[in-house]
Protein backbone atom coordinates (compact mmCIF):
# COMPACT_ATOMS: atom_id res chain seq x y z
CA UNK A 1 0.00 0.00 0.00
CA UNK A 2 2.96 2.35 0.81
CA UNK A 3 4.44 2.08 -2.65
CA UNK A 4 1.13 2.40 -4.29
CA UNK A 5 0.93 6.01 -2.80
CA UNK A 6 4.53 6.40 -3.29
CA UNK A 7 4.25 5.83 -6.64
CA UNK A 8 1.01 8.01 -7.05
CA UNK A 9 2.65 10.70 -5.22
CA UNK A 10 5.43 10.95 -7.76
CA UNK A 11 3.20 10.84 -10.57
CA UNK A 12 1.33 13.68 -9.22
CA UNK A 13 4.83 15.59 -8.77
CA UNK A 14 6.00 14.57 -12.03
CA UNK A 15 2.57 15.85 -14.28
CA UNK A 16 3.18 19.19 -11.84
CA UNK A 17 6.72 19.52 -12.91
CA UNK A 18 5.39 19.25 -16.75
CA UNK A 19 2.46 21.61 -17.02
CA UNK A 20 4.96 23.97 -14.81
CA UNK A 21 7.70 23.45 -17.73
CA UNK A 22 5.09 24.18 -20.75
CA UNK A 23 3.75 27.22 -18.90
CA UNK A 24 7.05 28.42 -19.32
CA UNK A 25 7.99 27.24 -22.49
CA UNK A 26 4.50 28.89 -23.82
CA UNK A 27 5.55 32.25 -22.07
CA UNK A 28 8.59 32.36 -23.41
CA UNK A 29 7.55 31.65 -27.42
CA UNK A 30 5.06 34.15 -26.66
CA UNK A 31 7.57 36.91 -25.48
CA UNK A 32 9.99 35.79 -28.52
CA UNK A 33 6.82 35.86 -31.10
CA UNK A 34 6.01 39.83 -29.63
CA UNK A 35 9.77 40.66 -29.94
CA UNK A 36 10.15 39.78 -33.41
CA UNK A 37 7.28 40.97 -34.25
CA UNK A 38 8.20 44.37 -32.98
CA UNK A 39 11.52 44.04 -34.22
CA UNK A 40 9.82 43.69 -37.92
CA UNK A 41 7.85 46.61 -37.39
CA UNK A 42 10.69 48.57 -36.77
CA UNK A 43 13.15 47.45 -39.38
CA UNK A 44 9.85 47.91 -41.76
CA UNK A 45 9.69 51.75 -40.29
CA UNK A 46 13.69 52.30 -41.14
CA UNK A 47 13.63 50.17 -44.78
CA UNK A 48 10.53 52.37 -46.11
CA UNK A 49 12.59 55.57 -44.52
CA UNK A 50 15.26 54.74 -46.34
CA UNK A 51 13.84 54.20 -49.68
CA UNK A 52 11.07 56.38 -49.69
CA UNK A 53 8.88 53.50 -50.92
CA UNK A 54 5.83 52.07 -49.17
CA UNK A 55 6.05 48.70 -47.48
CA UNK A 56 3.21 47.03 -44.94
CA UNK A 57 3.32 44.65 -42.77
CA UNK A 58 0.24 42.06 -42.55
CA UNK A 59 -1.33 40.37 -40.13
CA UNK A 60 -2.79 37.15 -40.95
CA UNK A 61 -4.49 34.40 -39.22
CA UNK A 62 -1.65 32.83 -37.59
CA UNK A 63 1.28 34.54 -39.79
CA UNK A 64 2.81 38.21 -40.30
CA UNK A 65 4.76 39.25 -43.01
CA UNK A 66 6.04 42.01 -44.61
CA UNK A 67 5.20 42.81 -47.96
CA UNK A 68 7.05 45.75 -50.46
CA UNK A 69 4.12 47.19 -52.60
CA UNK A 70 2.34 44.08 -54.33
CA UNK A 71 5.87 41.66 -54.39
CA UNK A 72 5.96 38.33 -52.56
CA UNK A 73 6.57 38.97 -48.64
CA UNK A 74 9.69 39.39 -47.57
CA UNK A 75 9.45 37.77 -43.94
CA UNK A 76 7.02 35.62 -42.39
CA UNK A 77 6.32 35.35 -38.97
CA UNK A 78 4.57 32.14 -37.73
CA UNK A 79 2.37 31.37 -34.41
CA UNK A 80 1.68 28.81 -32.25
CA UNK A 81 -1.70 27.15 -33.03
CA UNK A 82 -2.97 28.41 -29.75
CA UNK A 83 -1.69 32.19 -30.46
CA UNK A 84 -4.19 34.93 -31.93
CA UNK A 85 -3.93 38.68 -33.29
CA UNK A 86 -6.07 40.92 -32.13
CA UNK A 87 -5.98 44.27 -33.82
CA UNK A 88 -7.29 47.76 -32.62
CA UNK A 89 -6.66 49.51 -36.16
CA UNK A 90 -9.53 52.18 -37.87
CA UNK A 91 -8.88 50.19 -41.11
CA UNK A 92 -7.32 46.58 -41.47
CA UNK A 93 -5.07 44.17 -40.64
CA UNK A 94 -2.28 45.86 -42.28
CA UNK A 95 -0.17 48.72 -41.28
CA UNK A 96 1.48 50.93 -43.81
CA UNK A 97 4.87 52.64 -43.75
CA UNK A 98 5.63 55.36 -45.93
CA UNK A 99 8.80 57.05 -46.51
CA UNK A 100 7.87 59.51 -43.47
CA UNK A 101 7.28 57.29 -41.10
CA UNK A 102 3.89 57.66 -40.70
CA UNK A 103 1.53 54.87 -40.59
CA UNK A 104 -1.42 56.88 -40.61
CA UNK A 105 -3.49 55.54 -37.80
CA UNK A 106 -2.68 54.76 -34.00
CA UNK A 107 -2.19 51.12 -34.02
CA UNK A 108 -2.22 48.43 -31.42
CA UNK A 109 -1.69 44.60 -31.79
CA UNK A 110 -2.63 42.23 -29.19
CA UNK A 111 -0.83 38.76 -29.24
CA UNK A 112 -2.77 36.44 -26.97
CA UNK A 113 -2.15 33.31 -25.40
CA UNK A 114 -5.35 32.23 -24.09
CA UNK A 115 -3.95 28.78 -22.87
CA UNK A 116 -1.46 30.65 -20.59
CA UNK A 117 -3.99 33.69 -20.18
CA UNK A 118 -0.95 36.19 -21.16
CA UNK A 119 -1.13 38.97 -23.83
CA UNK A 120 1.54 41.64 -25.09
CA UNK A 121 0.63 44.25 -26.29
CA UNK A 122 2.12 46.24 -29.08
CA UNK A 123 1.77 49.94 -30.16
CA UNK A 124 2.69 51.99 -32.43
CA UNK A 125 2.53 56.21 -32.11
CA UNK A 126 0.96 58.24 -34.96
CA UNK A 127 3.66 60.80 -35.47
CA UNK A 128 6.47 59.07 -34.30
CA UNK A 129 5.39 55.50 -35.22
CA UNK A 130 7.44 54.31 -31.85
CA UNK A 131 6.98 51.36 -31.26
CA UNK A 132 6.48 50.04 -27.76
CA UNK A 133 6.14 46.45 -26.21
CA UNK A 134 4.02 45.56 -22.88
CA UNK A 135 2.75 41.81 -21.34
CA UNK A 136 0.49 41.45 -19.29
CA UNK A 137 -2.40 39.16 -17.93
CA UNK A 138 -5.05 38.64 -20.56
CA UNK A 139 -8.42 39.20 -18.84
CA UNK A 140 -11.01 38.87 -21.75
CA UNK A 141 -12.50 36.13 -21.66
CA UNK A 142 -14.45 36.33 -24.88
CA UNK A 143 -13.38 34.74 -28.24
CA UNK A 144 -11.36 36.36 -30.03
CA UNK A 145 -13.00 37.52 -33.86
CA UNK A 146 -10.21 37.91 -36.28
Amino acid sequence: MIEMVAILLLISVMSSAINIGTRVVDELNLQTKAKEIADEIEYTKQVAALTGQRYKVVFGTNKVWVQKGINSPNYKIRLAPHQKFKMNTSKSQILYFNGNFITGDANTIRLINEKIGKQVIITIGVATSKVNVYYEKYKDKKPILN
